[in-house]
């Protein structure tokens, strides 16, 4: 697996939707992922992790949304090789804070054949 594009909304420090473009990241064959303790560096790992699986070991679902936001979203994009076919994936998973609790919901597409 190699990861194209991951954006972030509404999780931890993350209030607003960023987006990190590892392709453009990788230009070099090298990039690191460093900041204030705090900036979310974590975060970007824990939001690749629960983009794919839809858990995270470190933290309870329910609170990696940030206090100040109700709804938040997870879009992580990465390509597969099979068979020396590559293809482009995008997982999304959306969270929704309710007095009931925390709804989520998830959605795959295989963005070279457009399949979901």
């Amino acid at each position: 697996m190699k990861p194209s594009k991951l954006t972030i909304c509404g999780v931890n420090s993350y209030v607003t939707p960023q987006t990190v473009n590892f392709n453009k990241l990788s230009e070099g064959n090298l990039f690191g992922i460093f900041g204030a303790t705090g900036s979310g560096k974590s975060t970007i790992l824990d939001s690749i992790v629960i983009a794919l699986y839809g858990t995270s070991d470190r933290d309870n679902l329910s609170n990696i949304i940030n206090v100040n936001c109700t709804d938040a979203y997870i879009k992580f994009e990465f390509e597969l090789e099979r068979n020396n076919e590559v293809n482009l994936f995008e997982v999304t998973r959306n969270f929704k804070v309710r007095p009931s609790g925390l709804t989520s919901g998830a959605n795959l597409i295989n963005k070279t054949t457009n399949q979901t």
